[in-house]
């Protein structure tokens, strides 16, 4: 797992039940981590997404993230 998944998957983890915007997720894993591009995080999520590790939804004019526990790779994912 690279880096730029493990800090999206680990933020999301750490806030379960709550999706997350873009955004708001750039800025929680530069707090945490010190450093985040939007667009490469944007990117890895679209990534993400395709694999169905995640869920976008749409909420007005932002799209929201959150896990996507239905596929059974998530759970081995947290687990690393």
């Amino acid at each position: 797992m690279d880096e730029a998944t493990y800090r999206i998957l680990d933020m999301l983890a750490r806030n379960l039940g709550r999706p997350m915007s873009i955004h708001e997720l750039t800025g929680k894993i530069e707090e945490t981590y010190g450093g985040a591009y939007y667009a490469n995080i944007h990117e890895k999520i679209r990534e993400l997404t395709k694999e169905s590790i995640l869920l976008l939804s749409k909420a007005g004019r932002s799209s929201l993230i959150s896990l996507h526990f239905e596929n059974y790779l998530l759970i081995d994912l947290l687990a690393e």
